[in-house]
């Protein structure tokens, strides 16, 4: 697909600011909003973008430390990273700030 300024202006925009109304940014790309929205569902349709998310401030919450951690698994089965991704999301919804 290929994409014009005003798709490159909307993208750029929505990396910053995901949670912006549509019509703050139809009017940052000199839009109306009808056209806007349709500009945004057919990006969303077209996959190039895939989803909204947040940023949760860590320390907010009380956490003061951020850590990669490395696993190993001793299978490499699909069972065995099943198992280990269901106990990982048991952990995030007791957590929000693992991700």
């Amino acid at each position: 697909m290929r994409l014009d300024e005003i798709d490159t202006r909307i993208l750029e925009i929505l990396q910053e600011r995901a949670d912006i109304p549509n019509t703050e940014l139809a009017d940052l790309v000199g839009l109306t909003p009808a056209p806007c929205l349709r500009r945004v569902q057919r990006l969303r349709e077209d996959g190039i973008i895939r989803k909204f998310t947040i940023e949760i401030d860590n320390k907010k919450l009380g956490f003061q430390l951020a850590a990669i951690v490395e696993v190993s698994l001793e299978r490499h089965t699909t069972e065995a990273g099943n198992s280990f991704l269901a106990s990982i999301k048991k952990c995030r919804r007791s957590s929000p700030a693992i991700s």
